[in-house]
């Protein structure tokens, strides 16, 4: 598990998992990808099957991981870039589902294309998102890229604050309710 804290370092040596299957937006995951590189993140792209998938260009990309439970815990962060097709294959697998859960109920940055809301709201993320949708989330570390260019200031933003605490009002039970 990365052990970094909110520091000056930027985002140097935080660990990003960027999810991903075949037919994934090319441009958004490379624009993402270079940048958060650049800035000296350590990304690993995961997928429900290793080996090569191919984005909606047919450009083979390599996989690193695919969903093991808990392997969330590793990453400070995931990104989620768009392709109607990608949104499709990982929204029917419960891996992806419970590792974007994690990561949510673990106050971590998320960000996503516009198209990966729908794997979100798929999420346990749905109960939460609906009522904010577009509204303040950038304050809880969830950035909703809705361009055609990914908003990767935005997140890298995010990824610096690393937590976002707030969010575990959402699964802290109520005084009242012991």
């Amino acid at each position: 598990m990365s052990t970094h804290e909110a520091s000056s370092q930027g985002i140097r040596g935080r660990e990003i998992a960027i999810l991903a299957a075949d037919g994934v937006n090319e441009e958004h995951l490379f624009i993402t990808k270079n940048a958060l590189e650049k800035e000296g993140a350590i990304l690993k792209l995961l997928s429900p099957k290793l080996g090569v998938i191919k984005g909606d260009k047919g450009t083979p990309i390599a996989i690193d991981h695919t969903f093991l439970p808990h392997l969330s815990m590793i990453f400070d962060a995931i990104y989620v870039p768009g392709g109607t097709a990608s949104i499709a294959a990982l929204i029917h697998e419960k891996n992806v589902l419970d590792f974007i859960c994690e990561t949510y109920k673990a106050s971590k940055a998320i960000a996503t294309d516009e198209d990966g809301v729908e794997l979100l709201m798929a999420s346990c993320m749905k109960d939460w998102l609906s009522p904010h949708i577009y509204n303040n989330l950038m304050e809880q570390g969830v950035i909703i890229h809705t361009s055609k260019e990914p908003a990767v200031h935005n997140f890298i933003k995010a990824i610096e604050k690393h937590r976002f605490r707030d969010r575990l009002q959402s699964y802290m039970p109520s005084k009242e309710s012991k």
